[in-house]
């Protein structure tokens, strides 16, 4: 068995898809399987102990047609036999009709969106309200039902260490309660809780519970808000973190 996968983005997607891939692996121990992701969700596969081959693309590269021949020419030295489109939008369908694969499974309705359902050529009516099941239900057409659920996402020893020192560092690890990660910043701004409410919720977990406080961020935007509900907060135990890379961020939330 030779299997495609395909969940390209977001981050928190990715993450979802992962039990996929783990289920499939479990059923067929033997089988070889590629996934194609972009960056920079797609970095937290690496060294996924289910995927035998990680494609990582850039954002957005159907707009360069250098990349889309390269990824072209590397499914078709693979040829998978199966491929699954765990997004349901027509760039990853469209990434799994290139890849000539014979099956093509993807969603149906109501999460088969934009044309995806007219490229794939198996398209399963999902049942479920959560993503994680939802994505597990595309294994039906292999006879795959109900399997257990698993991430097992992958911590370098490099991302281990960074995490261990940090945490040590910023004097995370001697509270008696443990510390918190607090993400105020979203993509969408109608998703954007005020900053002064993040404060409150800073200020009672350090002082009402005793825990350290770690305001995280992404973009440049993101870091002057965590700074600044840190000072609204008006405790030193309330911190905004250093810069992260993804891998990094993951290593650790693990051990908030």
């Amino acid at each position: 068995m030779n299997v495609l996968l395909v969940r390209l983005s977001a981050i928190g997607d990715v993450v979802h898809t992962a039990p996929l891939a783990c289920a499939l692996k479990d059923r067929w121990p033997e089988a070889r399987l590629t996934w194609v992701a972009e960056r920079p969700g797609g970095e937290l596969l690496i060294g996924h102990r289910a995927i035998d081959e990680l494609i990582l693309l850039p954002r957005r590269f159907l707009r360069s047609p250098r990349e889309v021949v390269r990824l072209v020419g590397r499914l078709r030295q693979i040829g998978p036999q199966v491929a699954i489109d765990a997004q349901g939008l027509t760039k990853s369908a469209l990434v799994c009709r290139l890849s000539g694969a014979p099956r093509r499974i993807g969603f149906g309705r109501p999460w088969g969106r934009e044309i995806s359902r007219w490229l794939n050529n198996e398209c399963v009516d999902t049942r479920s309200v959560h993503a994680v099941p939802r994505n597990l239900e595309l294994l039906r057409p292999l006879g795959i039902e109900s399997p257990e659920v698993r991430f097992d996402l992958p911590e370098a020893p490099a991302e281990r260490a960074f995490a261990e020192e940090l945490v040590e560092r910023l004097g995370l690890a001697r509270r008696t309660g443990g510390f918190a990660l607090i993400t105020a910043g979203a993509g969408w701004e109608s998703k954007r809780w005020p900053a002064e409410r993040f404060a409150a919720v800073a200020r009672h977990l350090a002082v009402r519970h005793g825990l350290g406080v770690l305001l995280i961020w992404g973009s440049d935007a993101e870091r002057a808000l965590a700074e600044g509900v840190a000072r609204e907060s008006g405790t030193a135990d309330v911190q905004s973190a250093p810069r992260f890379t993804l891998p990094q961020l993951a290593a650790v939330a693990r051990r908030a």
